[in-house]
């Protein structure tokens, strides 16, 4: 309850404020106005800010709760822990949030489905066939291989009460080791890059509150944290990429290493990807990574390198991805332009950079006709059916609804993509 007091005057007290002849003068004038703190019988005078009197209880309780003040207390100490927790979990979950993990899969995820697929078009030594041959395997005897979990005699343990793990399913762990590492590897990789490009375009003014599509920085972190995530990235890659070497030593894969290396090194490079966007490169750098992962993920499905026919495959995904990319340079144009940066778009204009997206999907498309009849396989054809999607996209861009641009060519793109690699198997039916 809060009492305010006001000299001489009787009727305010329907609203809690009571006349009083003891208010403290100062100057030899009265104080209009005094205010007094009611709680529990407890008052402070805000004025002369004194205390009232503690009880014996409660002053013996203040002196032996001051005596105990100075030992540490545990549940403050965890309190600091589980602080240390949540900050730790927050700055984990903000990284895999700000890094736009839906446009790493929407690269990612096509490429391995095709390179998977196409793996599966091979007559032999593909993953597909080592695993299919595991799955099938029994020995002489028809009986299943096992591995137990046994532990020596001086054990607490009875492995009797262990499970039985089969074998088999050990040895196809053993064969996806190497691509959910290489996984995690172009992952953080497309942090690299990403995270490079938003810190760059910050401070050049490309990224503003006002009309910025990238709010990575103005709703999510701040300077110093997109700094801490771009070294921890940087710090991620090289140890995943160290991890996947020894790991290729280890499986007596060893011919693997030298691409290994220099995948690894082409995503450390990724993050001068920005500084060649400003020179009308980005583009060309994009088609070299989309390249070098479309290759890295064949020669781990495919457990070979890669032939004439699966290169020719490969520039289909490059022309696909790169709508995607300059799509985003056709959308950003007005704002790269006010910024002063040169991208391929800035470079043609709004008109021919459209006229050059349109180029890219009909060559593109005309190369998997070309591919259809060389390869000799009509299944191929079945990829034209996302045509009409893309002339739907670039129809809306021309009528200068440029809104979510990319992610329109990429989401037609990845299924172009997909559709490709179903047709190759579709050739073995």
């Amino acid at each position: 309850m809060l009492n305010i007091t006001i000299n001489g005057n009787d009727n305010v007290s329907g609203y809690g404020i009571t006349n009083t002849d003891n208010c403290v003068k100062e100057g030899g004038g009265e104080v209009g106005l005094c205010l007094t703190i009611i709680d529990e019988n407890k008052s402070i005078d805000n004025h002369n800010n004194t205390p009232p009197p503690l009880s014996p209880t409660t002053s013996s309780s203040t002196s032996s709760s001051s005596s105990s003040s100075t030992k540490p207390s545990p549940l403050k100490n965890n309190n600091n822990n589980n602080n240390k927790y949540y900050r730790l979990i927050n700055d984990t979950t903000t990284f895999f949030r700000s890094c736009r993990i839906f446009s790493f899969l929407g690269v990612i995820v096509p490429i391995n489905i095709f390179t998977f697929l196409y793996s599966v078009s091979l007559d032999h030594g593909s993953l597909f066939h080592q695993i299919g041959n595991h799955i099938h395997y029994n020995n002489p005897s028809n009986e299943t291989d096992s591995l137990s979990l046994s532990t020596s005699s001086s054990s607490l343990i009875d492995s009797s009460s262990l499970p039985s793990i089969d074998i088999k399913w050990i040895k196809i762990l053993e064969l996806l080791e190497l691509p959910v590492l290489c996984l995690l590897l172009s992952y953080f990789g497309h942090c690299i890059a990403y995270f490079t490009n938003s810190y760059i375009d910050y401070f050049s003014g490309v990224d503003r509150p006002e009309t910025s599509y990238d709010r990575t920085l103005f709703d999510r972190i701040s300077i110093q944290t997109l700094v801490r995530y771009i070294r921890v990235s940087f710090g991620l890659v090289i140890l995943v990429g160290l991890v996947i070497l020894y790991e290729c030593s280890r499986l007596d894969r060893l011919w693997l290493m030298p691409f290994v290396f220099g995948y690894t090194l082409i995503l450390l490079i990724g993050s001068l990807y920005t500084h060649l966007k400003y020179v009308a490169m980005g583009h060309i750098a994009y088609a070299l990574y989309i390249f070098a992962t479309t290759t890295m993920y064949s020669m781990l499905y495919t457990n070979q390198m890669p032939n004439q026919t699966s290169i020719l495959y490969f520039v289909v995904i490059v022309l696909l991805y790169q709508l995607s990319i300059i799509g985003n340079y056709h959308r950003d144009l007005k704002e790269d332009s006010q910024a002063g940066i040169l991208t391929i778009s800035i470079l043609l204009g709004e008109k021919y950079s459209l006229y050059l997206l349109i180029s890219i999907c009909l060559i593109s498309h005309m190369f998997i006709v070309f591919l259809s009849i060389f390869t000799g396989n009509l299944w191929l054809l079945l990829s034209l059916f996302t045509l009409p999607l893309f002339s739907f996209f670039l129809a809306q861009a021309w009528r200068g609804n440029h809104y979510w641009l990319n992610y329109k060519l990429g989401i037609a793109s990845a299924l172009t993509i997909i559709l490709f690699g179903l047709a190759i198997v579709f050739q073995l039916l």
